[in-house]
């Protein structure tokens, strides 16, 4: 399974680097799941967060992906971070 993450920021300039939320997609011969969490909420399913990728559109309007790419070891420890929070 293919697995890849994307990090949304606030508004605020992102040198503070607090990650609002993480999402990932997940791609699989026959799976395709989007999901994302953050600090309050573990994984939860989040279709609409596909913008992470493609951008969104609003009629004849259309934005540009609303999240970045970092690395591996910046969502890793954000995970960690919140894992502690989530309740099952």
């Amino acid at each position: 399974m293919k697995i890849e993450y994307k990090v949304r920021f606030g508004s605020e300039p992102s040198k503070n680097k607090i990650p609002l939320s993480i999402v990932r997609k997940m791609e699989g011969e026959d799976t395709f799941v989007v999901e994302s969490c953050n600090k309050y909420r573990g994984w939860t399913s989040s279709p609409d967060s596909i913008s992470c990728w493609i951008g969104s559109s609003d009629g004849d309007w259309y934005s540009a992906p609303d999240s970045e790419d970092m690395p591996i070891e910046f969502i890793e420890k954000w995970i960690n971070k919140w894992e502690k929070y989530w309740t099952n």
